[in-house]
Protein backbone atom coordinates (compact mmCIF):
# COMPACT_ATOMS: atom_id res chain seq x y z
CA UNK A 1 0.00 0.00 0.00
CA UNK A 2 2.73 2.48 0.93
CA UNK A 3 4.58 1.80 -2.32
CA UNK A 4 1.45 2.60 -4.29
CA UNK A 5 0.92 5.84 -2.37
CA UNK A 6 4.55 6.79 -2.93
CA UNK A 7 4.24 6.07 -6.65
CA UNK A 8 0.83 7.58 -7.33
CA UNK A 9 -0.19 10.06 -4.68
CA UNK A 10 2.78 11.58 -2.87
CA UNK A 11 4.41 13.01 -6.02
CA UNK A 12 1.22 14.90 -6.85
CA UNK A 13 0.35 16.12 -3.37
CA UNK A 14 3.75 16.41 -1.77
CA UNK A 15 4.15 16.59 1.99
CA UNK A 16 1.37 19.10 2.59
CA UNK A 17 -1.15 18.48 5.37
CA UNK A 18 -4.35 16.83 4.14
CA UNK A 19 -6.47 19.70 5.45
CA UNK A 20 -4.67 22.11 3.10
CA UNK A 21 -5.49 20.15 -0.06
CA UNK A 22 -8.19 21.24 -2.48
CA UNK A 23 -10.71 18.81 -3.94
CA UNK A 24 -9.29 19.18 -7.45
CA UNK A 25 -5.79 18.30 -6.27
CA UNK A 26 -6.98 15.14 -4.55
CA UNK A 27 -9.10 14.10 -7.52
CA UNK A 28 -6.19 14.64 -9.94
CA UNK A 29 -3.96 12.46 -7.77
CA UNK A 30 -6.63 9.75 -7.62
CA UNK A 31 -6.86 9.62 -11.40
CA UNK A 32 -3.35 8.12 -11.58
CA UNK A 33 -4.20 4.76 -10.01
CA UNK A 34 -7.57 4.76 -11.80
CA UNK A 35 -5.78 5.20 -15.13
CA UNK A 36 -3.72 2.07 -14.54
CA UNK A 37 -6.78 0.06 -13.53
CA UNK A 38 -6.34 0.19 -9.76
CA UNK A 39 -9.81 1.46 -8.91
CA UNK A 40 -9.79 -0.02 -5.39
CA UNK A 41 -6.56 1.82 -4.60
CA UNK A 42 -8.06 5.07 -5.85
CA UNK A 43 -11.14 4.49 -3.70
CA UNK A 44 -9.07 3.85 -0.59
CA UNK A 45 -7.04 7.01 -1.15
CA UNK A 46 -10.22 9.04 -1.54
CA UNK A 47 -11.64 7.48 1.64
CA UNK A 48 -8.50 8.33 3.63
CA UNK A 49 -8.40 11.86 2.27
CA UNK A 50 -12.00 12.46 3.32
CA UNK A 51 -11.40 10.94 6.77
CA UNK A 52 -8.37 13.13 7.38
CA UNK A 53 -10.07 16.41 6.59
CA UNK A 54 -9.11 17.19 3.01
CA UNK A 55 -11.55 19.66 1.42
CA UNK A 56 -13.51 17.29 -0.80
Amino acid sequence: MRASLEADIFPSLGSRPMASLKAGEVMAAIKKPEARGAGDQAGRVLQRAAASGAAL
